[in-house]
């Protein structure tokens, strides 16, 4: 999991800026936009992450509590300012910031942790780099659709 998540920090780095005091609105989205891209790209190459974390997350253990405290609560404490600060200039959707880390790993997961049911609905390859570009940009416009007045 440390390798997992290592890659994770690695695919997502510098992408949400830590210091948000004086940041621009638009540079700010057009980040978090990035960052969501490079989440459903992470994701489609490596499904196992969140497959492991769906099954860990459902039931309480030392284990869970080990990978929230260590991996996820960084990932979720980096990104409620950022979106905070988004839905107040109305760029984001107005989702509470607590929800917003499962409504965005979620939607960005599900359809990598669950392939086989996607080529099975669809007769689509979620592996292909056209419905990881589709499904990237989709969850941009949902999740920020003040972006494009920006």
């Amino acid at each position: 999991m440390d390798y997992l998540f290592g890659l994770l920090r690695d695919a997502i780095y510098g992408v949400i800026l830590a210091k948000l005091a004086g940041v621009d609105v638009s540079e700010l989205a057009a980040a978090f936009a990035e960052g969501m891209r490079r989440l459903v790209r992470f994701v489609a190459a490596h499904p196992e992450l969140s497959q492991i974390m769906v099954h860990e997350g459902t039931a309480p253990s030392d284990r869970l509590t080990w990978l929230t405290q260590t991996h996820v609560k960084p990932f979720f404490n980096g990104i409620r300012p950022a979106w905070q600060m988004l839905r107040d200039a109305r760029v984001a959707a107005p989702i509470d910031s607590d929800i917003l880390y499962y409504v965005l790993i979620g939607a960005a997961s599900l359809p990598y942790v669950n392939a086989a049911e996607v080529r099975l609905l669809t007769g689509r390859d979620p592996k292909s780099p056209t419905w990881i570009d589709a499904h990237a940009d989709g969850l941009v416009s949902i999740l920020l659709p003040g972006l494009a007045g920006l």
